[in-house]
């Protein structure tokens, strides 16, 4: 199981809205060689034109507890 920071994904979409974007095709890239897993984020311009953000798939710390709020 890959893992992916929710703040990156929330960074590159939002930057995106902001940009006018409405739209997004999410693919995932599987891991080669020395490269982790990454989600390629394919915002959409027009059917033939799209701008292309990569978020990379991170290691979850041992350790780590979410301090969840409730």
């Amino acid at each position: 199981m890959y893992v992916y920071k929710i703040s990156d994904l929330l960074k590159s979409l939002k930057s995106a809205q902001s940009d006018g974007f409405e739209y997004v095709s999410v693919s995932v890239l599987p891991a080669e060689d020395d490269m982790e897993e990454s989600i390629d984020l394919e915002y959409i311009e027009d059917q033939d034109s799209t701008a292309v953000d990569s978020i990379d798939a991170v290691i979850l710390p041992d350790n780590y507890i979410c301090n969840l709020k409730y």
